[in-house]
Parts: C-alpha cells; sequence; structure tokens
C-alpha cells in the first residue's frame, strides 16, 4: 500500500494516495492492540518487525505531502486530528500481514528481476536510459541508502507476486456486465395516478373510547425520558488562546506563510454556445448571424436553448476542465463574443458577460483571521500543561466552578437534557464537541461519583459534573393529548389511504381500467416521461421509479411519495439497451468491476491473515515519533 506512495512522493499521485490511506484505515483496529513493544520497533506482526525509523520516514513523507497538498505547513495536533500516524501504520501493518505470508510460502525474486526493475523504473529513466543521478537523488530525497531500497524493492516484489497469484487476470464476467448495463440504462414510463390525503375530506377527532384505546397501544411514545443536569468545563486552545497578544511580527510571518490562500483568482462570468463536433458548418452559421447583428441572447433564444445549457457562471481558468474554451474564454474581453471556438468535445461561440479581477486580500482584510490562527497554535502548547494543573487539583475534591474561577476558564450548565443533548422544547442544548461521547459518558455516571475527563479534540478535554437527575416516567393522556389527536388523525388517514391504494391495485391486477377507476375518485391518469432506476430528471419520486422496475410491462404496483401521498402505477413502456461489448463505455465498466473485485478480495485476504498473526504496537514510541520534543 505504501508502495504507491513512495513511487509518487511529491507529485499528484501522492494526493490522491492521501485517500486510500484513509480506505485501509478503515480497515483495522489498531486500537484495540495498543501495547509496549521494544525502542526500535513502533510494531509487531507476527515475525515482522516494523522499525521506528520506517514509520517515521512513512509518515513524514505523509505529512509532507499533505502539507504540499493543503499548500501550508501541517502541526503535529493537526496530523493527529487528520489520523496521518493511524494511516500510516495501518498501510505498514497490511504489508507486514503480506511480508509473513510470503515468507512462509518461501517466495524469492532473484537479482536479475531486481536489478531489471531498477533500470526500468520510470522514476528513474531519462531520455530512454537509466539514470544514475535521478536514482541517487531519489534516494537522498526519501532517506534512503542503495543496500535499503533493494531491500524494500524486493519485499515489494514479493508481495506482487503473491497477489498476482492470488488475484491475478481476474475481470468481471460478461453475465455481469450485461445485468449491469440493463440495470444501469432501462428505461420505463408509467400511467399514475396520487392518493393524496385531501381525497378523504376532514377527519374528525377520535371519541374517547378511540383515543384511549390509541393512547394505551403507543404509550411508550409518549413516555418522558430520563433528564440530567450537569455542570461542564470545556478546555481546549479557544478556552486559553489570546489573540490579542499576537505581535505585529507574528502577524505579518503568519500572513506570508499564507499569503498564497488569500489570492483571489480572476473570475469570468461565461455565456456558450454548443454544437455537435461534427458540425461545424451549424456554429459557423449561428456565428454569421451574430455578425448580421443578432444578439447572443436572441441566438441562444432562436436556438431554443435553456440558461442552464449556456451559462456557465462565475469561473476562474482552473475551473474550465476545457482547455481550449478557458483560453480562448480569458483572452476576451468584457462583453466580447468569441467566434467559433474548437473545444474537447464540442464546438462552442463564448462570451464573456462579466469579469471579476483578481487580487490579494491584504494583511488588514485577514488579520482577525490570522491573530486567531496563531493565538490558537501558541495556546495549544500550553493546554496540555493546564490540563495537568487541574487534575492535580481535582484530587483534592475542588469543584469544577472552583477550578474554573482558579484558572479564569468558564463552567457551563446542562439543565434537564436527555440523552441527546435536547432541553425540554425539543431544542439541542449541548454546544460541545463530540456531543453524543460527552452525553454517554453524562448518563453513564452515578450521581456523587467522580467522573475522567472526556477528550473530544486533540487537545481538547471536558470535565463534568452531575447535579440531578429526572427519571423517565408515562407522561398522563392529559399532558399530551393534542399530540395523541394528531398522531392519531395521521395514523387515521395512513390507513385509509392504504386501503384504498390497495383497492386500486388489486383491482388493476384484476383487468380494471385505470381511468375508469381513477375517474371514481375524480383523478386524472398521467404518464410520465422516459426513466432509469437512478439519476436523470423526472418528476416521479425515487421510491416510484423505483418500485415501477418491479415487474414486466403491464405490471401494477403502488409507492409512497412525499409526505402522506400514494402512487398507484401500471408499466407503460420497458426499454431494454442493447448490450454493445467492446464499446469504450463497457470496457470502463469491466476494468471498474475488476478492480472493486480484486480490491474487495484484497482487502478481505489480508482481514484473515491478519488474524493468524499477533500484533503488538509500541504506542508510547509512536507518540515520540509523532510529537518530538518541543512539538
Amino acid at each position: 500500500m505504501l508502495d504507491a506512495l513512495r513511487r509518487g512522493a511529491g507529485t499528484w499521485v501522492a494526493k490522491i494516495f492521501l485517500g486510500l490511506l484513509v480506505i485501509s484505515f478503515g480497515i483495522w483496529g489498531i486500537q484495540g492492540f495498543l501495547t509496549n513493544q521494544s525502542t526500535t520497533s513502533v510494531a509487531k506482526v507476527g515475525d515482522e518487525e516494523i522499525a521506528a525509523s520506517d514509520f517515521n520516514r512513512n509518515y513524514q513523507l505523509l505529512v509532507r505531502n499533505m502539507g504540499q497538498y493543503l499548500r501550508r505547513n501541517i502541526s503535529p495536533q493537526e496530523a493527529v486530528a487528520r489520523k496521518l500516524p493511524d494511516q500510516v501504520l495501518s498501510a505498514m501493518v497490511q504489508e507486514a500481514v503480506l511480508d509473513n505470508v510470503t515468507q512462509s510460502l518461501s517466495l524469492g525474486v532473484s537479482d536479475d528481476r531486481i536489478s531489471k526493475a531498477i533500470a526500468t523504473d520510470q522514476r528513474f529513466v531519462s531520455s530512454g536510459r537509466f539514470d544514475r543521478n535521478q536514482f541517487t537523488y531519489y534516494l537522498r530525497n526519501m532517506g534512503l541508502n542503495e543496500d535499503k531500497f533493494v531491500i524494500e524493492m524486493q519485499a515489494e516484489k514479493r508481495r506482487e507476486q503473491l497477489l498476482a497469484g492470488l488475484l491475478g487476470g481476474m475481470g468481471a464476467p460478461n453475465v455481469y456486465l450485461e445485468a449491469k448495463n440493463r440495470f444501469d440504462k432501462e428505461e420505463r414510463t408509467v400511467r399514475y395516478v396520487v392518493l393524496k390525503p385531501e381525497l378523504l375530506g376532514e377527519i374528525a377527532a377520535p371519541d374517547d373510547a378511540a383515543l384511549d384505546a390509541y393512547f394505551n397501544e403507543h404509550k411508550g411514545e409518549y413516555r418522558a425520558p430520563e433528564r440530567r443536569t450537569a455542570t461542564v468545563l470545556k478546555l481546549g486552545p479557544e478556552e486559553i488562546m489570546k489573540p490579542d497578544e499576537v505581535t505585529k511580527e507574528e502577524l505579518e510571518k503568519e500572513y506570508k506563510a499564507k499569503e498564497a490562500r488569500y489570492v483571489v483568482k480572476e473570475r469570468r462570468h461565461i455565456l456558450q454556445i454548443p454544437f455537435p463536433l461534427a458540425d461545424k458548418a451549424a456554429a459557423d452559421a449561428a456565428r454569421a448571424k451574430l455578425d448580421g447583428g443578432l444578439s447572443f441572447e436572441d441566438l441562444a433564444v432562436e436556438l431554443k436553448l435553456d440558461s442552464k445549457d449556456y451559462d456557465l457562471g462565475a469561473k476562474s481558468k482552473d475551473e474550465l476542465l476545457d482547455k481550449p474554451l478557458a483560453d480562448a474564454a480569458f483572452k476576451l474581453a468584457e462583453g466580447q463574443v468569441s467566434g467559433v471556438v474548437k473545444g474537447t468535445f464540442r464546438h462552442v461561440i463564448i462570451k464573456v458577460a462579466k469579469i471579476e479581477p483578481g487580487k490579494t486580500r491584504p494583511l488588514a482584510e485577514v488579520e482577525k483571521e490570522l491573530r486567531a490562527a496563531v493565538a490558537k497554535r501558541k495556546a495549544e502548547k500550553d493546554v496540555v500543561k493546564l490540563y495537568e494543573e487541574i487534575e492535580d487539583v481535582r484530587v483534592g475534591g475542588v469543584s469544577l466552578t472552583e477550578v474554573a474561577e482558579r484558572f479564569k476558564l468558564k463552567t457551563a450548565k446542562l439543565s434537564n437534557v436527555d440523552r441527546l443533548g435536547r432541553d425540554k422544547d425539543g431544542k439541542d442544548a449541548v454546544a460541545l464537541p463530540q456531543k453524543s461521547k460527552v452525553m454517554a459518558a453524562i448518563f453513564g455516571a452515578k450521581p456523587d461519583s467522580e467522573n475522567d475527563p472526556i477528550q473530544v479534540g486533540t487537545p481538547v478535554w471536558v470535565w463534568f459534573e452531575l447535579d440531578g437527575t429526572e427519571p423517565a416516567h408515562d407522561r398522563p393522556l392529559a399532558e399530551v393529548k393534542d399530540k395523541v389527536i394528531a398522531d392519531w388523525k395521521t395514523a387515521e388517514i395512513n390507513k385509509r389511504l392504504g386501503e384504498m391504494t390497495t383497492g386500486m391495485v388489486d383491482a388493476l391486477k384484476g383487468g380494471g381500467d385505470f381511468e375508469t377507476l381513477a375517474a371514481e375518485k375524480k383523478l386524472t391518469v398521467e404518464t410520465s416521461e422516459k426513466f432509469k432506476r437512478r439519476g436523470g430528471e423526472n418528476k416521479l419520486p425515487q421510491s416510484v421509479r423505483t418500485a415501477a422496475f418491479g415487474g414486466p410491462k403491464g405490471f401494477a404496483g403502488s409507492a409512497s411519495g412525499a409526505g402522506q401521498e400514494r402512487y398507484v402505477f401500471i408499466v407503460n413502456e420497458v426499454d431494454i439497451p442493447a448490450f454493445l461489448a467492446g464499446t469504450r463505455e463497457l470496457d470502463q465498466l469491466a476494468q471498474q468491476t475488476a478492480e472493486q473485485i480484486t480490491g474487495f478480495i484484497r482487502t478481505e485476504y489480508i482481514r484473515k491473515m491478519q488474524d493468524s498473526y499477533q500484533l503488538k504496537i509500541d504506542q508510547r514510541l509512536i507518540q515520540q515519533i509523532v510529537f518530538p520534543s518541543g512539538s
């Protein structure tokens, strides 16, 4: 997994691989295996050790590439928040698992193959030949010597052998591709009616007996939840940072480091009239009409173009994927119309409706933001020390209110909140990070108990003291009568519309005439536009479109719509797409499917093999690498 990152260090490949690392992180339950290990290995998987130096090298490489991608430096705290150490460790554990397997199978790679692999590696090829200088530069940039590089390449080639034997030649079967092609492209139309609550007229309130029966049947739904009151104290950089104390020199240094992000690129409001790439004559004819005095907007109307077809909105040059179009648009003056431009996908005539000049936001405009960033970064270094001081004080039984007064912090009161952090009016009353984690701790605490702080960020903690508990209890009908009546009416409408819907569908399946059945309820049968299972614009709800693929032409069914609406339909037309094997689209589908299949098998194979090897991790050593002294 890390091979791709090493090969693509400093390139766009590395940026893409950041996403792959996130996926790999999801495979492993790393945090469940924390133990102390040696002083030279951050982890051991079976017989394979993950050297601290290798982990540090890969970790620094990922941090560097992430910084290049974001165009700024990344602090150790941010790297941890983005789970970069876990991602690197997860990928290296996967490699170690595969290395255990290759060793058990006695897989080997000849020196000749390694030599050829290095000689033909595109990272080291210049003018069609192996370039020793490029090879040396790469090793120095990666922090490797030649022997170490060869050892890593041998391991990589052994893993490739193993996975090639497991996954090599695996492709997508035609029967699957044909089914997928039909699933994605089959189109249908339906004839349908919409049954709405208005068809039922006014629903009278239930009598006392019906109301009592409904309330008793659903009594648990009206039960008052347990509520708790707590005092909370949050400690993080925001609570102790002091933006007003940031110096002018610090501001200027921060602005210079981040100046690139304050560059606002020139944007142009672009209109375009498109023509097929194969029909330049039509584009030339349209351009001639413009030369004859017809306005750009009138030409668009004459060609029956909707605004969404020709108005691209305001775009910077790099937001336009079609390079010829971008080049042409950014050469025009405001209000000017281009000639016929041959784009990548079509011919176009372009008009620049408005130009928004580029600029760099001055320091004065972003000063508040920069002050906060500098102050927060400085505060991050003090939070851990203050956390330890607070914990020392709390050992003596000091209340959170007293702690807040001593350290100039603020407490907050959570009054009568439920497990979701809502007050009695149903409003969110908890403004804390990782609210669900905090509420779980508050509702798991016992009265008068000492409660551990909750870490809700890096570095952010929350302490709480339980002040009171209101047990869950049944509410009497009188207290919730209005809501019970409203719920009963909703249920009654659903019941009656459901019965009406079922009756119509049964009648249609029995050969009933749709128009006659609809007329009895003063409804009009409509015919939909063509639609696919997914995507496209259609006024039918997705639930109806999905249900319409439940049977062949003539199939009658129903589905829920918005609110309490019900749709009754008959499949009117079925358009089955042709399966043309060998087309570019199907070749792409086959490739994507094969990659999905092999990726799934690879993941499951590694997961299964990992169960065979004991995993030990030295979390303390990893922390030393991630947070070097002084950071």
